[in-house]
């Protein structure tokens, strides 16, 4: 599977993404004058960064809590034999909100937003067809999401797109 290849990116780009991350509703004109540009390069810069996958796409925050969904957990799997579509078949579980394959001692890692114990319970036996679980419910979530709001590209070099292949 070939991966995405890196996108360059200037100062004025990774500004646009700050602020989108944390107001994806801000206005095209509040951005231009944040970043010292026009109205209608900003839309073009976002339109492009949108073009070349950089921006994926915009959502609400959600609080699951109140949503009705208080328990929040990370579940690890780790896979006890090999067999052909373990990916899909935990895609297509509903209860998993996300999930990766990830190297170490674990296969994968979910995140998931349940109803009560009954749910986790439930979502467990399924998972355990897979392999063995470990289970780490969330008490408190201590930072925002934000990757980028806190300015992940401050300090650090822009490197050309061919010095490294995107996951």
């Amino acid at each position: 599977m070939r991966r995405p290849e890196r996108v360059e990116l200037d100062p004025i780009d990774h500004s646009i993404l700050n602020i989108l991350e944390l107001d994806a509703r801000a206005s095209y004109t509040s951005i231009g004058q944040r970043v010292g540009l026009s109205t209608p390069s900003v839309i073009e810069r976002v339109r492009k960064l949108e073009e070349r996958g950089v921006i994926r796409g915009y959502r609400a925050e959600i609080d699951y809590c109140k949503a009705g969904f208080p328990i929040h957990a990370f579940i690890w799997i780790k896979q006890d034999k090999y067999y052909y579509g373990i990916p899909k078949q935990i895609n297509d579980m509903e209860k998993v909100y996300s999930f990766w394959m990830v190297s170490g001692y674990y296969d994968y890692l979910l995140e998931v937003f349940l109803q009560d114990s009954n749910e986790l319970n439930d979502l467990l036996e399924d998972l355990y067809r897979i392999g063995r679980t470990y289970t780490m419910l969330i008490l408190n979530k201590l930072k925002n999401d934000s990757i980028v709001g806190g300015d992940v590209f401050a300090g650090r070099p822009f490197l050309p797109k061919e010095a490294e292949e995107c996951p």
